[in-house]
């Protein structure tokens, strides 16, 4: 499993989780956008206690 080779680097990675809200504002001619956007939530981390067992989970 070619995963194996990562779960030192996916171990040292800093993760959390946020909930952000996006709000277009306008459309400019080009097609691009204005938004406005905020932070909502900040979760914690998640906890994963065996990641090659999580791993194997998520591809199911």
């Amino acid at each position: 499993m070619s995963d194996r080779l990562y779960i030192d680097s996916l171990l040292e990675m800093q993760s959390s989780d946020v909930i952000v809200a996006f709000r277009p504002v306008s459309r400019r001619s080009d097609g691009s956008y204005t938004i406005l956007w905020r932070v909502v939530k900040q979760l914690p981390a998640p906890q994963i206690q065996d990641l090659e067992d999580y791993l194997q989970f998520s591809q199911r």
